[in-house]
């Protein structure tokens, strides 16, 4: 005879006999020895009620939020120290000077191709970003450069010429042009790199270097004016290309042409060009 109630369905396993499955003897042992009013019972684990439990995250980062009425002590500095003092205020012109004579270093030691914004701030032991503060780029690098040729090229002028006037001022012009020395040798290939190469965003070193060489030529006109009116234009001319090209035969083969080559064959010059025609218009 079937039996008058629907059997109930099989109990699934029980949790906790598999919590007690994967729990050592000692886990249980712990729980029965202690008072049960001091159990807490979490989903893996019991825990004495007395022990402070961890806060949730949320808790904790809503805790470590300030109030906003609670001023705290910027980022770096601990609480009871005073701030690092300011910087000193910074002599633009000095840090520009330092820049220059790093790049005329380098590139006396490596090369005008080695001169970079890189290696002049590793001469100085700066970061690039330094350098970067006060010339952006390469090309600005050089002009800084040359601008401090162009201090160094007045101040020698000023102090090779003097009171000198007419002929004599001309001819200590042109035996000054036709010297050298090893930072003017650098300053000489840092000129023609830029002059090689304008389209190179050398805009501001090519008109500086324009300024220099026209107020050159320009000392050349008077001086030649006050040995042959009629002809200083032209004696100016050959005077100030012979410079020139003495300037970039310098930079291109300096042991075959050394300073005692070049100012023999320019007192000729000079002795032809303009002293005997000076002396000629005063003997008139």
């Amino acid at each position: 005879m079937p039996p008058l109630t629907t059997p109930r369905p099989a109990t699934p396993p029980c949790t906790t006999s598999l919590f007690a499955a994967t729990r050592p003897p000692s886990f249980f042992k712990q729980c029965l020895t202690t008072p049960a009013a001091t159990l807490v019972w979490g989903q893996s684990r019991c825990q004495r009620a007395d022990v402070a439990a961890p806060a949730p995250r949320s808790y904790r980062r809503r805790a470590e939020t300030p109030h906003p009425n609670v001023r705290r002590a910027p980022r770096g500095i601990r609480p009871g120290r005073r701030e690092p003092p300011l910087p000193a205020e910074v002599d633009t012109a000095e840090r520009l000077a330092e820049i220059a004579r790093a790049t005329v270093t380098v590139a006396r030691e490596r090369g005008t191709h080695a001169v970079t914004l890189r290696a002049v701030a590793e001469r100085l032991g700066r970061s690039t970003a330094f350098i970067t503060h006060f010339v952006p780029s390469r090309a600005e690098l050089m002009a800084n450069a040359l601008e401090l040729a162009r201090s160094r090229w007045d101040d020698e002028r000023r102090d090779e010429l003097g009171g000198l006037l007419g002929v004599e001022r001309l001819a200590a012009l042109t035996r000054w042009m036709c010297t050298s020395s090893p930072e003017e040798s650098v300053f000489r290939s840092l000129w023609i790199e830029v002059i090689a190469d304008v389209r190179a965003g050398h805009d501001r070193a090519y008109h500086l270097l324009r300024s220099v060489t026209d107020a050159t030529y320009a000392s050349f006109l008077e001086g030649a004016r006050a040995a042959d009116r009629a002809e200083a234009a032209r004696i100016a001319d050959i005077l100030y290309l012979y410079c020139r090209g003495y300037e970039v035969k310098s930079v291109e083969d300096p042991e075959g042409w050394p300073d005692d080559r070049v100012q023999h064959s320019l007192e000729l010059l000079l002795r032809v060009l303009v002293f005997d025609r000076a002396d000629a218009a005063t003997s008139a």
